[in-house]
C-alpha cells in the first residue's frame, strides 16, 4: 500500500504541469504580437511552458525513482534522516567576519552602481562581462587560472544571452555605444 507522503513529488509535479497548462490556456486567446516585445502574453506563455516542463520533469524523476526502487528515508518533517544536524564547524562565523562582510557588501554595491552608470555609455557587452567577472571576484571566486578562464567564458555567455534576448529577440533599441 502506498503511503500518502510517498505521493508528494508526484502530486507536486502534476499540479505544476496543470498550472502551466492553465497559464497556456488562459493566454491562448491573446493575439501574438510582432515584434515579440509587443506580445502581451509572452511572459505568461514562457512561464507556462516552464511550469509544464518542470512539472513533467518532477513526475518523470519520481516515476523513475519508483521504478528503480530507490526510496529516501525521511523523518516526520520530510527531511532526509542521514543529513548532519547543526552548522559544520568550518561554516561558523569568526569575530572579524562581520567587518569583512560590510567591506564586501560595499564593494559589490559600488560595482553595481558603476555598472549602472557605464553599461549603456561604454558598451553593454563589455560592461556586463567586466561586471560579472569583477563581482564574482569580489564575492570570493577563486583566482586560479583555470577558474578565471571558466569565469570569463561564463560571463561572455551570460552577456551574449542577455544581448540576444533584449536587442535581437525583443527588438530593444541598441544604445549605440563606442564598445560592443
Amino acid at each position: 500500500m502506498t503511503h500518502l507522503g510517498d505521493l508528494k513529488n508526484l502530486t507536486a509535479g502534476v499540479l505544476l504541469a496543470l498550472l502551466g497548462l492553465a497559464a497556456l490556456w488562459a493566454t491562448a486567446d491573446l493575439a501574438t504580437g510582432r515584434p515579440a516585445a509587443a506580445d502581451p502574453a509572452l511572459l505568461p506563455r514562457v512561464v507556462g511552458i516552464g511550469l509544464v516542463g518542470v512539472g513533467l520533469g518532477i513526475v518523470a524523476t519520481d516515476l523513475l525513482r519508483r521504478r528503480l526502487g530507490r526510496q529516501v528515508a525521511e523523518d516526520a518533517e520530510g527531511i532526509p534522516i542521514d543529513l548532519p544536524v547543526g552548522i559544520p564547524e568550518e561554516l561558523r562565523s569568526d569575530e572579524d567576519a562581520e567587518s569583512a562582510d560590510w567591506r564586501q557588501l560595499a564593494a559589490v554595491a559600488a560595482a553595481i552602481v558603476g555598472y549602472a552608470l557605464v553599461a549603456f555609455r561604454l558598451g553593454f557587452l563589455t560592461s556586463t562581462v567586466a561586471f560579472v567577472v569583477g563581482a564574482a571576484l569580489l564575492l570570493g571566486r577563486s583566482r586560479a587560472p583555470r577558474s578565471l578562464i571558466v569565469l570569463v567564458i561564463f560571463a561572455v555567455v551570460v552577456a551574449s544571452a542577455y544581448y540576444v534576448g533584449f536587442f535581437v529577440l525583443l527588438n530593444v533599441r541598441d544604445p549605440g555605444t563606442p564598445l560592443p
